[in-house]
């Protein structure tokens, strides 16, 4: 795929536009890992590397393979495990004498606790009989912290905590501190809609980012205004909007805390599937808005 190819363009500036960084452009590599990432990344026996999608931060691998969904997140964790990678999953909470053997989608994500690495595996069995694995790798630290705080919550929940109840007690306050410093906690799907986070995080220089699919029975225009009130509402400012074929985008600005900050929200319905939609949200410092051209006449 070279540079003057329209297709080429068009995909990849909607890649880099759900990653959350549209300024930064990703590049599709058939049958190749990302070539930058800091660490070996092993490809299980039985598969096949179908390609990636590599960014600034990382990437995305698709893999091809005969194993079950399970018996390929197993592999990963074991494998992964010998470098120092740690494991968490919601699964985790399902009870030990449910049989899991057969599930037909597995998601797990990895993260290295010293060097703040992740990897979220999401693998689903195929019409075929195999198995299509999408392993997404983010070397930034913004989804390592997330990952930790997640099980954090989980040790709370399990009683893990250290200090008794005012342990508890200090861990819950902490992580609701986090929540209302998030600008993007209050920002709500449509009410009757299916929401499922794919993936987000935050740093300390103040970068918010959430990417979600969501399927509701509004039509993009619907979503867009839904999602117009939401930031409104808030208190955001609105810079520029629009909605073009199966895209729709918005950007917004706002003084948190005597420091200026942008929004932007963006919105994908996908192809031959009437009520799905990809969600991309960001909230960074004030300055040169990036995406702005995300989508252009």
């Amino acid at each position: 795929m070279t540079d003057n190819d329209p297709l080429a363009d068009t995909v990849l500036r909607l890649l880099a536009a759900r990653q959350g960084r549209p300024a930064e452009r990703p590049r599709l590599l058939p049958q190749s890992l990302p070539p930058d990432l800091p660490f070996d990344l092993p490809v299980p026996p039985e598969t096949r590397l179908v390609g990636s999608l590599a960014s600034a931060n990382g990437g995305t691998v698709i893999l091809d393979t005969s194993m079950e969904p399970r018996a390929i997140m197993l592999w990963y964790r074991d494998a992964l495990a010998h470098s120092g990678w740690k494991s968490y999953s919601m699964e985790d909470r399902i009870g030990e004498g449910v049989d899991k053997s057969e599930q037909v989608s597995v998601r797990r994500t990895f993260w290295h606790p010293r060097k703040r690495y992740s990897a979220a595996l999401h693998a689903r069995r195929s019409d075929a009989g195999r198995a299509d694995v999408e392993l997404t790798v983010d070397t930034s630290g913004r989804s390592a912290e997330n990952v930790q705080r997640a099980e954090r919550w989980r040790r709370i929940h399990r009683g893990h905590v250290g200090n008794g109840r005012l342990g508890v007690i200090r861990a819950i306050v902490s992580e609701l501190r986090v929540w209302w410093e998030n600008p993007l906690s209050g920002i709500r799907a449509p009410i009757r809609s299916q929401y499922r986070e794919e993936g987000g995080g935050s740093s300390s220089s103040g970068y918010y980012h959430r990417h979600a699919e969501l399927r509701t029975s509004l039509d993009i225009t619907g979503l867009a205004r839904h999602y117009h009130r939401q930031w409104a509402r808030r208190g955001w400012r609105l810079l520029d909007e629009g909605v073009a074929g199966p895209v729709a985008w918005s950007f917004w600005e706002k003084e948190i805390g005597g420091k200026r900050r942008e929004a932007r929200w963006l919105a994908h319905h996908l192809p031959d599937t009437p009520e799905q939609y990809s969600l991309s949200m960001s909230v960074a410092p004030g300055g040169a808005r990036s995406g702005a051209s995300i989508v252009s006449n």
